[in-house]
């Protein structure tokens, strides 16, 4: 292992804390394509409509039930996932500095501190939305990463753009 390794400039510092509305984010950004989330929505649908066209009405309330129960279930999801986090981890602040061919998360939790060092070629998917950045990697084992926009100061979103644009071209 090499120590005290010099390091060009980074191209960039983010520095960012998982509070609630980050970890909302990221629950529902990694569920949208949960398979099983959109089969029970779609069988609870299909469900109903089978029943409401044989008139079948007694039995009607089987799906309503069960689709009021998947709405109330959606909604409450990212909070009791908030609520299952020790409370060290849901107090951790993480900093993310962006180098030219890869990037660094120092991850700070009370007296621990974790350092992963990321290529880019290990990002899969880089997904924009009005609220954050999210960074998804090929390997499960290194996660997702949520970068809030609130959290950039001016100038560093053009600079993270410009970045993921000439490093993730397939």
């Amino acid at each position: 292992m090499e120590a005290n390794v010099e390091r060009e400039p980074a191209l960039l510092e983010i520095k960012a804390n998982l509070d609630f509305e980050n970890h909302k984010k990221h629950y529902r950004f990694i569920t949208r394509k949960n398979p099983r989330i959109w089969i029970s929505w779609i069988a609870a649908l299909l469900m109903a409509l089978l029943l409401y066209f044989s008139y079948n009405w007694e039995l009607l309330a089987i799906p309503a039930a069960l689709l009021v129960y998947l709405i109330i279930l959606s909604a409450t999801a990212p909070r009791r996932s908030y609520r299952h986090l020790p409370k060290i981890l849901a107090e951790s602040a993480s900093v993310y500095t962006f180098y030219r061919d890869d990037f660094q998360v120092v991850r700070t939790i009370q007296l621990l501190t974790n350092v992963q060092t990321i290529r880019y070629e290990f990002i899969k998917l880089v997904h924009e939305t009005d609220s954050a950045f999210y960074l998804q990697s090929i390997d499960p084992n290194l996660g997702m990463y949520v970068l809030d926009k609130k959290d950039f100061t001016p100038g560093q979103m053009e600079t993270l753009r410009e970045l993921f644009a000439e490093k993730l071209k397939k």
